[in-house]
Parts: structure tokens; sequence; C-alpha cells
């Protein structure tokens, strides 16, 4: 599904002020997304990582277009 140009066009984004009612502050807010974006992306290379090394060896993958099929393995890492 495409995003609506129209909406595209019209979005901001803002930050609260320091020291607005009901909010952390600019600052604290910035801190707090890259922090916990940063432990999620973390955790995902984590889990990529282990991933990998649980495999005993890379596995194989064939591409096949106009009934030739090459055969493609890794070497090393």
């Amino acid at each position: 599904m495409a995003a609506d140009p129209e909406v595209l066009r019209g979005a901001t984004v803002s930050i609260p002020e320091d020291g607005e009612p009901g909010g952390m502050g600019g600052t604290l807010e910035v801190v707090n997304v890259v922090l916990s974006n940063a432990i999620s992306f973390s955790s995902l290379l984590v889990a990529i990582a282990s991933w990998r090394n649980s495999r005993p060896r890379p596995p194989r993958v064939e591409v096949e277009r106009d009934g030739v099929v090459v055969p493609l393995e890794a070497e090393g890492e």
C-alpha cells in the first residue's frame, strides 16, 4: 500500500520544549528514543550472531533462470 503524497508533504515532527507540562523535555525525550532503539538494535545483532554461530555450515543457495541452475556456496566468513 503506497503512502499518500499529501500526508507525507504535511507531516511534521515536533519536540516539546523544556518545561512544558506533561513532557520530559526535548533533550530527555531524544535521549530516551536513541537509547531504547540502540538497545533494541543491539539485541537484534546478538540474535543474528547467535543464529549464525548455531549453524554448522553455510546454507547452500541455488539460483535458477531459464532452466540453468547455479549453486552458490559461501567460503570463509
